[in-house]
């Protein structure tokens, strides 16, 4: 399927459109462009009619991703036409990034942008037919795209073994226990194009904290408590630690941010700082490419 979907920040609102619609409906909506998407990247602006984050000057360089999304909407009359640009009008001007989706034969990829220009919509309205052309110069600031999520979780020794709470059974009768066993872990994969930079929460009881490795020599240490209560939150990317809502980067002593090869794998690792602590570490890369 060769489909393009634009849905609003807050995920109320989406336009969807197909290169391959089906005519006999009451109404569809055709994509003609999806330049950005489809074209590569467009990060040089040459020119000053496009918003980014201000004024564009002649030249300048930016980091992201230019789109411009185009199409066609048919349909019955006046009320469907008005519904449709209401929705596009509301998907473009939300507050907030909104979702962009390209769908075609080798799957999908995905980015969030934010309206970046003036949209076109013209609409043709007869009583009982209407066409609306419309188009969306968009910008995402991160330029790249993604594509399927991986997820793993790693654990350290200890943390599915030992005393359960609560500790008696339902009838009240005897202790139990866990499954007695070594840390866990499994491979993250990176079926993209270039380098994934992972997302990690990591929670258990660990008072002194952890370390987060790829199994490959780097380490990410992070030196304060973690509890099931407070989870602490680890972007790669960003190089940002939160824990219940707050920024703990400076509790982050070991900086050494990884990330997943393209085309390769890690195995993560995580071990807690103080003997006799558990904690694991759910970890989520997306395929990415350029």
């Amino acid at each position: 399927m060769d489909t393009v979907s634009i849905t609003s920040p807050d995920g109320a609102t989406r336009v969807w459109a197909t290169r391959n619609p089906d005519t006999s409906a009451a109404a569809y909506n055709v994509f003609t462009d999806s330049e950005g998407l489809d074209g590569g990247l467009g990060v040089e602006s040459t020119k000053t009619d496009r918003l980014g984050d201000g004024t564009v000057q002649s030249g300048w360089r930016r980091p992201g991703r230019e789109l411009t999304i185009s199409g066609v909407w048919f349909g019955p009359g006046e009320a469907e036409a008005r519904e449709f640009m209401d929705d596009l009008t509301h998907v473009a001007t939300a507050e907030g990034p909104c979702e962009v989706i390209r769908t075609h034969g080798t799957g999908q990829r995905w980015c969030r942008a934010r309206l970046d220009g003036d949209p076109k919509i013209t609409a043709l309205i007869e009583d009982d037919w209407a066409r609306v052309t419309w188009q969306l110069p968009l910008y995402a600031p991160d330029p790249h795209l993604y594509g399927q999520p991986r997820r793993v979780q790693a654990t350290t020794p200890g943390a599915d073994y030992g005393l359960v709470w609560p500790l008696y059974d339902p009838d009240g009768e005897g202790l139990d226990w866990g499954s007695d066993g070594p840390a866990g872990t499994g491979p993250l994969v990176n079926m993209g194009r270039i380098e994934a930079w992972p997302t990690a929460v990591v929670t258990g009881n660990a008072a002194s904290g952890f370390r987060l490795g790829d199994g490959h020599g780097h380490w990410l240490v992070y030196r304060g408590a973690v509890t099931e209560q407070a989870p602490v939150r680890l972007d790669f990317a960003a190089g940002q630690a939160t824990q219940s809502g707050a920024d703990r980067t400076e509790l982050v002593t070991g900086r050494g941010w990884w990330t997943v090869p393209a085309g390769g794998q890690i195995t993560p690792v995580i071990e807690p700082l103080q003997q006799g602590t558990v904690c694991w570490a759910d970890a989520t890369i997306y395929d990415t490419y350029l």
